[in-house]
């Protein structure tokens, strides 16, 4: 036992739990959300925003076995996004939050940027918040990193990936995608 600010606190007992059962900065996307590791989910929680198909793959991964594969409808910007509305991330007004993921790109580099999109209580859209867009580099794993404070009336959150500029029927890839409370972006389910 040691003690800490007269807490008595078990090291073995902490040490066995998981990070999420200590309170610990944590995802607050679901761990299927975060990795498509489920295959039975296929692509809950996610829907097709912008010029895009969406599907579970296990072409390429960043971690795992799985990633959520994008295929271009058209020509231009490509944009999945997490559940929208109340059906996205609780949030809480003034709060900072980061969002973050990896791409991965089949033909080439292409420019990536992640946001995230604000929702009042009754689910009514209210703004975006976007970072300019990261170069990213061809067959390999990019991450992509963006920070905002929840704004005023801010009841959920969601998460989107934006592909930048993709070819007609061009298929790249995201994975390790994470939403937190607070500024850190160092991935964690």
């Amino acid at each position: 036992m040691r003690k800490c600010r007269g807490l008595s606190i078990s090291t073995r007992l902490a040490s066995s739990r998981p990070l999420g059962a200590l309170g610990l900065r944590q995802n607050l996307l679901t761990e299927h959300q975060a990795s498509l590791e489920t295959a039975a989910l296929g692509t809950t929680g996610w829907i097709a925003d912008t010029n895009v198909t969406i599907a579970r793959s296990t072409t390429v991964a960043s971690l795992g076995v799985a990633s959520l594969r994008l295929t271009s409808t058209a020509s231009g910007n490509t944009i999945p996004e997490t559940s929208v509305g109340t059906n996205g991330v609780p949030v809480v007004v003034g709060a900072t939050y980061a969002a973050r993921c990896e791409h991965y790109s089949t033909l080439g580099s292409r420019d990536i940027r992640i946001g995230i999109d604000w929702w009042k209580a009754d689910g009514v859209y209210i703004s975006s918040s976007a970072p300019a867009t990261n170069s990213g580099g061809a067959s390999a794993w990019n991450a992509v990193t963006h920070t905002a404070v929840a704004p005023a009336l801010a009841a959920f959150a969601s998460v989107y990936p934006v592909i930048v500029a993709l070819g007609a029927s061009e298929i790249s890839y995201v994975d390790k995608i994470g939403f937190y409370l607070g500024s850190n972006t160092a991935w964690r389910v």
